[in-house]
């Protein structure tokens, strides 16, 4: 279950980043995509691990 443990860590990173929203200037807009950017790839990630352990 270790894995499942990670993807849902995971998504709660993913839901507080996106409840963080971009703040104020381009540079804060950019910031906060990039680091969406990061929170999907590691759902990603995880949406892999599992799916190759239900194989």
């Amino acid at each position: 279950m270790r894995c499942g443990g990670e993807a849902l860590a995971a998504v709660r990173e993913a839901r507080h980043r996106l409840g963080l929203g971009p703040g104020d200037g381009y540079a804060s807009a950019i910031t906060f995509a990039r680091s969406l950017g990061r929170a999907a790839e590691d759902l990603l990630h995880h949406e892999r691990r599992l799916r190759q352990k239900e194989a």
